[in-house]
């Protein structure tokens, strides 16, 4: 499993939606991000990572699995005002991001970590938990949600139409990180 985090849509309202990410297993398990850049990413990820959902919900129950499925679906289908105004997006370049960011996200915050115990105490729960993978990967993401690093992040768009193609319980997977740290300057 090299995804940087697993996120779940919450609640969305207006100009602002949480995400719900437990912190996947590729790097430190206590990571979290919280800039724009990284909401940014995970906005534009909910559509186009919809479709591995179908790898998460693997041995998942049936009604659970259609239901993440139904939901990976909706938002892969839904009209995109952000994928059509970001473009053809460059979204691992920090100038990019300096560049067009700020159009689409106007601030984030962590309401709250979880499970925030350390990098060793978190190893030994990963060990406890990691033969779950022989089950299923679905088993093994529930066990993570309950006992791994997890977080939530708000975030508040520019203008609602940013995310008119999210759909709340929505489960995606994604490579996701802070690209542009915004207090550094930009190399010319």
């Amino acid at each position: 499993m090299s995804e940087a985090f697993y996120v779940r849509v919450g609640k969305v309202e207006e100009r602002k939606v949480t995400f719900q990410c437990l912190t996947g297993f590729a790097g430190g398990l206590a990571d979290y991000a919280n800039t724009r850049s990284f909401a940014l990413m995970l906005l534009l990820d909910a559509k186009e990572r919809a479709g591995d959902t179908r790898y998460l919900v693997r041995s998942a129950p049936p009604a659970v699995a259609d239901a993440h499925l139904a939901l990976a679906e909706k938002a892969a289908n839904a009209p995109s005002s952000l994928h059509k105004d970001a473009g053809n997006a460059n979204v691992f370049e920090a100038k990019w991001h300096a560049r067009h960011t700020p159009r689409f996200v106007e601030r984030t915050s962590v309401l709250e970590r979880y499970n925030d115990v350390g990098e060793e105490k978190l190893r030994e729960t990963f060990e406890e938990i990691s033969p779950l993978q022989d089950q299923g990967r679905w088993l093994f993401l529930e066990a993570a949600w309950a006992r791994m690093h997890r977080f939530d992040l708000a975030v508040e768009v520019t203008d609602a139409k940013y995310l008119e193609h999210l759909a709340e319980g929505h489960l995606f997977a994604t490579t996701a990180f802070d690209v542009w740290l915004e207090s550094r300057p930009l190399p010319p």
